[in-house]
């Protein structure tokens, strides 16, 4: 029963977050093509490009090294969050017995590290295939075949492209992701705006995605333009501080949001 107990989170959080993943793919292709498009492309002009040249189907372009993604992402954080955290309510215990805001801050980044650290290589066979450049669509569709591939043609480095976004990503989101749930939900239930159910959960979750939304959006578009630098003719950056450098120059400080609303409507619902 024990056992039972300690694998059913992390079993059903990489289920959860497969289904998700499936949900929002749609979403998540926008928010990729967004961040790469040279202008200010509208949601709506991006929704019709991508219909126009792969029909219904191709807003789950790449869905399966999304789920390899969700995979490795939900093992590491629901191993990693939940007991760091309970450690950390123990050693540091708080007058209430519970765990304060500073202990899920701290447990949420490091969950959020460790999921950047692993997940980067599929993660990046992901943005590839989302991006609609013309290469993407030779990827083969096994997934070590694809990442053999790029290391062949590339460098055995080159599936690390964009690791320090994709770390720093996963650092913010998480850290901001966990922590802001746990708390809205919490004074959520103290204020009593609704009863205990779907809303509060809900309300919890949105309120977190908006916080790791404004917090991420920034570094995930770096991370996105790293993955795909050079590409068929795609500018070539040299670092995460080159993207930022080119982007306030060309467009101004509010092009470090360009998808932040997909990125928002992805993240809540989770």
């Amino acid at each position: 029963e024990l056992l039972f107990t300690s694998l059913a989170v992390p079993i059903c959080a990489v289920l959860g977050g497969c289904c998700a993943e499936i949900c929002t793919s749609p979403i998540e292709i926008t928010k990729v093509r967004i961040q790469l498009s040279q202008g200010n492309a509208s949601i709506s002009s991006i929704i019709s490009s991508i219909y126009s040249q792969n029909g219904i189907l191709g807003f789950w372009n790449g869905i399966k090294p999304s789920l390899a993604r969700q995979v490795l992402c939900c093992s590491a954080k629901f191993s990693t969050y939940e007991p760091l955290k309970q450690h950390l309510s123990y050693k540091f215990p708080q007058k209430d017995n519970k765990p304060s805001f500073w202990h899920m801050l701290v447990a949420g980044g490091v969950s959020g590290l460790t999921m950047g650290l692993v997940a980067n290589p599929v993660d990046l066979l992901k943005t590839r295939m989302q991006s609609g450049l013309n290469n993407s669509s030779s990827l083969n569709s096994s997934i070590s075949r694809s990442l053999y591939d790029i290391m062949k043609n590339e460098g055995i480095l080159s599936i690390w492209k964009g690791v320090i976004p994709m770390v720093q990503r996963s650092f913010f989101v998480t850290m901001a992701e966990l922590t802001i749930y746990d708390a809205s939900k919490r004074k959520i239930r103290e204020l009593g705006f609704f009863p205990e159910g779907s809303l509060v959960h809900a309300s919890a979750s949105f309120s977190a995605g908006f916080g790791a939304a404004l917090v991420s959006t920034p570094i995930d578009l770096a991370k996105n333009r790293l993955m795909t630098s050079g590409l068929n003719g795609v500018k070539c950056y040299t670092g995460m501080s080159d993207v930022f450098q080119q982007m306030l120059k060309e467009n101004g400080i509010m092009s470090l949001y360009r998808g932040f609303i997909p990125t928002w409507m992805r993240i809540g619902p989770w």
